[in-house]
């Protein structure tokens, strides 16, 4: 696991705001993934955006 990854799994809560305004090529697609799979059933993860669902 990077350090990256590790920062983002070791907080109790991670907020992700304006999430919609985000574009992520498939690199940073992954990464996310990624951080995603290392805090599902053990950590709280918020996301954000003004965007409509559609979009």
């Amino acid at each position: 696991m990077s350090s990256g990854i590790a920062r983002y799994s070791k907080v109790d809560l991670l907020c992700l705001d304006e999430f919609g305004y985000l574009n992520l090529d498939k690199k940073g697609a992954k990464l996310l993934f990624q951080i995603f799979t290392e805090r599902e059933e053990c950590k709280a993860t918020a996301v954000a955006t003004n965007s409509p669902f559609a979009e």
